[in-house]
């Protein structure tokens, strides 16, 4: 028997994990301020908030933070008369070299919406773009024309997001500080008044500083840029060395500050003292903030920004706004911002910053969906200059098409705030990714309690509440209070983890608390009973009293009858069968004979007295009869 070296392979197989590319979307927005279309001119804009459309480009570029495609433009043209029919064309320019068309449109309305959600342009991380438009020969030219919207970008290098920064033209001064963020406002020296907080924690790594002087570029002094995170961490974002240019850039790949879910932001730079000082300075440009670092669960989804320049809201009148340089609209509908991407809104903030803050009336801040449906934001009634708009509980469902709106609700002011300015936006999750794995300390889910120092008082008594949640993570949960269970406890009346409330009007309360940390969102609620008796009062009293008519009979009555004739006109009712009724007739101008009859089983007996407001000699008659 021949025997075979028989071989056997024996094959080991490693199961690894499938690797998911990162597809991260983030938005960029567009903005430019109100002009009037020439015939037959090419015009360029990105976003800048203090020039209309200029005939030259490469000067309102937008920096691109990382490698990936722009997928999405998204354009919002409104003008106050319409012009006519004539074809309007609208490109997006990358590198001031190649056009995209997002959208040519041939309509004689008040708004163009000109829209692209497959223009898929690859883009390299320090690429630019701006937006350019080519006007036709109008029969009749449109007017006061004003542009907002966005752009949206995919990025497969890293997931995070894009904060827009931005202030409005002014004149530099010499040696002083000065501070900028979000809100189309000019510069300035005060510190604290232009924030822009942070909504998942990161790294601030990108960062891109755009300085263009219309009217004079002034000296060639250094100039140099800090990212601050809440009111002291600086982190030099770098200088710009010299140059007297009219378009000076300034760019920083790593810029390393960490940041928090809750912490605020500003970007500001130190004047020099200029030789030739520069004019009409406007600065624009953005931060990236790198998430990719932080384990958890990470939404996917995008931000949409929304603004409106400087007001003096006026008393009981509601507003809308959303992405243009414009003031807030009266008239609703006139601003939209248009959802590209399906999903939820399920966070929103609007920081409003008043030069004079007014008084502490209640002012309402909704989302409008399709100039439908209002969605609750918060309610403020504080006397502070800055005023924060914010709800993380919100969830709006929202399909490709829909629109919406900022809309405020605004108080009769004792004393109105003034130059007041906006500056915000919406979260719209369209996804949920899953949790990155990895070491370090087990977090566990807030879990939602707190405490009140009395659960029964008086009204015009101050409550204190202390929150007692488990899990919470200092300086970046978020509290949500509502002690008045008004629209099922959704209105926030606080955001302090400690608060009080000062109750006025009796009744039973329901608190509603909300915490929330990370992805977690825990609710609790609980019971305030405010009753009447004793602390302080909440008026002057009204003053009452009653008549009771006490039945004295013998030989115990078992039922009786309560009768009262009208002396000036001898008309007589019957108004109580009770033992001891209480006597009302309010204010009627008369004098009364009450007549009272007894009954039991063996009779009755009837007796009677006269009673009137009037009367200058009181007179009682008194008979008896029997049955």
């Amino acid at each position: 028997m021949k025997f075979r070296n028989i071989f056997i392979l024996v094959g080991i197989f490693i199961l690894l994990p499938s690797v998911s590319a990162i597809v991260d979307t983030y938005s960029m927005p567009i903005a430019t301020l109100t002009s009037t279309p020439t015939d037959s001119l090419t015009t360029y804009f990105g976003y800048n908030p203090s020039v209309a459309p200029g005939t030259q480009s490469n000067q309102s570029i937008v920096f691109i933070p990382h490698t990936g495609y722009i997928d999405t433009v998204e354009i919002y043209d409104y003008s106050g008369t319409a012009g006519t029919n004539e074809e309007y064309a609208y490109y997006i320019r990358i590198r001031n070299t190649t056009d995209y068309l997002v959208q040519k449109l041939s309509v004689n309305t008040n708004e163009r919406i000109f829209t692209n959600t497959s223009i898929n342009i690859p883009v390299t991380a320090g690429d630019w773009w701006e937006i350019k438009r080519v006007h036709p020969a109008w029969g009749t030219n449109p007017a006061t024309n004003i542009v907002g919207g966005y752009v949206l970008l995919n990025t497969s290098t890293t997931t995070g997001f894009y904060i827009p920064i931005e202030a409005l033209s002014s004149d530099p001064a010499d040696s002083v500080r000065n501070h900028l963020g979000y809100r189309p406002a000019a510069v300035s020296t005060a510190q604290g008044t232009n924030k822009i907080y942070i909504h998942e924690d990161g790294n601030i790594t990108v960062a891109n500083i755009i300085m263009n002087t219309s009217l004079r570029n002034g000296t060639s002094e250094v100039i140099p840029y800090y990212v601050q995170k809440n009111g002291g961490d600086n982190q030099l974002i770098g200088t710009y060395d010299g140059f007297n240019d009219t378009f000076r850039n300034l760019t920083n790949q790593n810029v390393g500050l960490h940041v928090e879910k809750g912490d605020y932001i500003e970007v500001y730079r130190d004047n020099p003292a200029w030789v030739v000082n520069p004019t009409s300075m406007v600065t624009m440009g953005g931060l990236w903030v790198d998430t990719s670092q932080e384990q958890g669960c990470k939404p996917d989804g995008y931000k949409l920004y929304a603004q409106a320049l400087t007001s003096s809201p006026s008393d009981g009148v509601t507003v809308y706004f959303g992405s243009k340089l414009s003031s807030p609209d009266t008239t609703s509908a006139r601003d939209k911002l248009f959802i590209r991407k399906a999903g939820f809104i399920n966070f929103t903030k609007m920081y409003v910053y008043s030069g004079t803050a007014g008084t502490t009336e209640n002012w309402n801040m909704y989302i409008r969906l399709n100039n439908a449906a209002d969605y609750f934001i918060a309610r403020i009634n504080s006397s502070a200059n800055e005023r924060i708009f914010r709800n993380a509980t919100i969830s709006i469902p929202v399909a490709v098409g829909d629109y919406i709106q900022f809309k405020g609700v605004q108080p009769t002011w004792a004393t109105n705030p003034a130059t007041t300015v906006y500056g915000g936006w919406v979260y719209v999750e369209t996804a949920s990714v899953g949790c990155s794995v990895g070491g370090g300390d087990i977090v566990l889910p807030v879990v939602s309690n707190f405490s009140a120092n009395v659960t029964s008082t008086t009204v015009s008594a101050t409550v204190k509440f202390f929150d007692q949640s488990n899990n919470t993570i200092p300086g970046t949960t978020l509290y949500y209070w509502n002690f008045t269970g008004i629209d099922g406890g959704k209105l926030v009346d606080s955001t302090n983890e400690n608060p009080t409330f000062s109750y006025t009007s009796t009744g039973t309360y329901t608190i509603n608390h909300t915490v929330e940390s990370g992805a977690v969102i825990s609710k609790s609620s609980g019971i305030v009973t405010i009753t009447g008796g004793g602390g302080d009062p909440l008026g002057p009293p009204n003053a009452s009293f009653n008549i009771v008519l006490t039945d004295t009979s013998t030989n115990s009555p078992t039922a009786w009858k309560w009768n009262a004739t009208n002396i000036s006109n001898n008309t007589e009712i019957t108004f109580s069968t009770l033992q001891n009724p209480v006597l009302s007739f309010g204010t009627l101008p008369a004098n009364w004979r009450i007549n009272f009859t007894a009954s039991n089983a063996l009779g009755s007996n009837t007796t009677n007295q006269t009673i009137g407001y009037n009367l200058t000699t009181p007179v009682v008659y008194f008979w008896s009869r029997t049955a």
